[in-house]
């Protein structure tokens, strides 16, 4: 017994099984961005006759207990669905989201993916904030764009839970012009604490110095004073541990993997 549910623009019933099929989506893809458990493809979509770029994130599985409790489980796709429509709607940029397509087995997701529009001339955070080109002013507004984003989630007692700087893409010629992706991991919490909130904060890694000394145009203040300029030093001694937690969980796994390929 199949179940199928699809959100957004119909879908033919050859696309979403085109489109099911991780390996047509390799071979046919304009160009795969991921390819590790999920992936990530900027492919060519016919929609009411015509075609355009889009950008498919078809869910694999990390492991089996996943799959198995799967009929628990709301599908990523449809999470990210949901996500993406209550951000835009709370003036968050994401991309538009265009279709969520989940089919289960008797309760088994068997398959799941989101497609949502192309987003054209944007390069990640990460590269836009490490590049000599750019300036300090577009840096600091790059930074301060996030915070603020981040906030309205965090106000809205959400937690991203993998706000990595290459998740978030910066228009090259607007640096103020910022989208979030990868919003499967969202979740709503009942109560966010200060604790949460920052260790949400501290996977931005917007400055090398693990706030272990006060310097001149730390990424980490900038950041901290944008989010919240009333609560900063009480934030930044909160975002200081969980930088520290992070860093030494680093170093353990890291040591681990070492250990594994002697």
């Amino acid at each position: 017994m199949i179940y199928q549910a699809v959100h957004g623009i119909a879908l033919t019933t050859e696309q979403i099984r085109q489109l099911g099929d991780r390996e047509w989506i390799s071979r046919h893809a304009r160009h795969v961005h991921k390819d590790k458990v999920n992936i990530v493809a900027e492919i060519d979509l016919t929609i009411d006759g015509n075609t355009q770029a889009v950008v498919i994130k078809h869910f694999g599985w990390r492991n089996t207990l996943s799959r198995l409790l799967s009929p628990l489980m709301r599908s990523r796709a449809k999470k990210s669905w949901d996500a993406s429509h209550w951000l835009l709607t709370h003036g968050v940029g994401v991309p538009r989201p265009l279709a969520a397509c989940t089919l289960r087995r008797w309760g088994f997701i068997v398959v799941n993916f989101l497609i949502t529009e192309k987003i054209a001339d944007y390069a990640a955070a990460r590269k836009k904030l490490r590049q000599p080109e750019t300036s300090i002013q577009e840096r600091s507004a790059i930074i301060r764009h996030m915070a603020q984003m981040v906030r309205k989630i965090h106000q809205a007692r959400l937690i991203h839970n993998d706000l990595t700087l290459g998740n978030f893409l910066v228009a090259n010629a607007q640096p103020d012009n910022i989208v979030l992706i990868d919003l499967n991991r969202l979740k709503r919490k009942l109560h966010l604490s200060r604790r949460a909130r920052m260790q949400d904060l501290a996977r931005m890694n917007v400055c090398q110095c693990h706030l272990d000394a006060e310097h001149a145009a730390c990424g980490w203040d900038l950041l901290l004073r944008a989010y919240d300029e009333i609560e900063v030093a009480a934030n930044r001694k909160a975002l200081r541990r969980a930088i520290q937690k992070r860093s030494r969980r680093k170093m353990v796994k890291g040591f681990l993997s070492g250990k594994k390929t002697v």
